[in-house]
């Protein structure tokens, strides 16, 4: 990424438990872990809802999907070897970063086992990106340098560092200039209101086929909020873009208080849930606190993986998320002390 991101980094713990202060080796007064799991600051029910006769709210745009021809491509790679994952994580970076009418962007980019497996056996791909702007040739004019770029600097370099015929990469490439290696499509959903069935006593999306309905829910809620400050002189609340499941996650910057140590930020969590005799879906808001490290402890071979992100002055509405891996040094692993904290490509 470019020199506007070095405004602010964050890391969230997400397995450590210890919460007392301890010496490391890595110490920034921008640079912050979160200590243990998010504790809630207080729990309350807090959830909004619409009335049936709302006027209809309708999000329209494009979606991103890989071709068959794609997955495919990107399954021989790992084709007989025990790599477990492509370095997925340096794509969905760029994306989230360049994708500004970006509603969504699935954490692993549909690079997954699981997604080779159903191209395998006929299955239809699966978005991972939902765009609210922009039309397709827009967006493939976007897209063509990022993906060259990973090609070339990224996914080229791990196969080659695997031992793995690069011939594939020539194939991918070959897909990239004829058009077939990403799909772009369009979409359309109704976020509001819903459908209600006498017969079922529930609440339905409009479409019943539209998969991406409960997730345009809090999307479409992220994105009016995102910018906002909603936080007393806290500043603008940033939208997590990328989200595994239907909950949507927004983040205050850090926040220091007078005669505490370290640095919190507040999260507002965004849910979608449904409940019989109910009309229309029901918007959970759940408010937690998530506190910063500003130090990180000796790696050791038991310390686990850790996510962070960077807030940048240049994008008040989101957050990027990266990830700082705990490795173990393959040239030396003779030392019983050879272990060290690293960035994932994705930063």
């Amino acid at each position: 990424m470019n020199d506007n991101f070095d405004n602010e980094m964050e890391l969230e713990e997400d397995f450590f438990e210890e919460d007392e202060e301890t010496d490391g080796n890595l110490v920034s007064e921008n640079f912050y872990i979160q200590q243990g799991n998010p504790k809630l600051i207080k729990q309350f029910p807090l959830a909004f809802t619409v009335p049936d006769d709302l006027r209809p709210i309708i999000v329209e745009g494009s979606t991103l999907t890989w071709t068959k021809a794609g997955l495919l491509c990107f399954a021989d790679i790992l084709q007989g070897t025990k790599v477990k994952n492509l370095p997925y994580a340096s794509l969905r970076g760029f994306l989230e970063v360049v994708l500004k009418d970006a509603a969504r962007i699935e954490p692993d980019v549909s690079l997954t086992k699981f997604a080779f497996y159903n191209a395998k056996s006929g299955g239809e791909p699966e978005p991972f990106v939902y765009l609210t702007g922009g039309n397709e040739k827009e967006i493939n004019q976007v897209l063509r340098p990022i993906i060259n770029d990973w090609f070339a600097n990224y996914l080229r370099l791990f196969v080659i560092k695997e031992d793995i015929s690069t011939d594939i990469i020539d194939r991918l490439q070959d897909l990239q200039e004829r058009g077939e290696l990403l799909k772009v499509s369009p979409f359309k959903s109704q976020v509001f209101p819903w459908n209600w069935s006498k017969q079922t006593d529930t609440t339905q999306p409009k479409d019943p086929t539209d998969k991406y309905a409960y997730r345009a829910i809090v999307d479409y809620v992220a994105r009016q909020i995102a910018g906002q400050e909603i936080f007393p002189n806290l500043g603008p609340i940033k939208r997590i873009i990328s989200s595994h499941s239907g909950i949507v996650e927004l983040m205050t910057d850090p926040i220091a208080l007078p005669d505490t140590k370290g640095k919190f930020s507040f999260v507002v969590s965004l849910e979608v849930v449904t409940y019989p005799s109910l009309h229309q879906p029901l918007l959970k808001v759940e408010v937690s606190k998530r506190r910063w490290f500003t130090q990180l402890k000796d790696p050791k071979y038991d310390r686990r993986n850790i996510s962070g992100f960077i807030f940048s002055q240049d994008y008040p509405d989101r957050a990027f998320s990266y990830r700082v891996k705990c490795e173990q040094d393959k040239n030396n692993k003779q030392e019983k002390n050879n272990w060290h904290w690293a960035t994932d490509t994705d930063f």
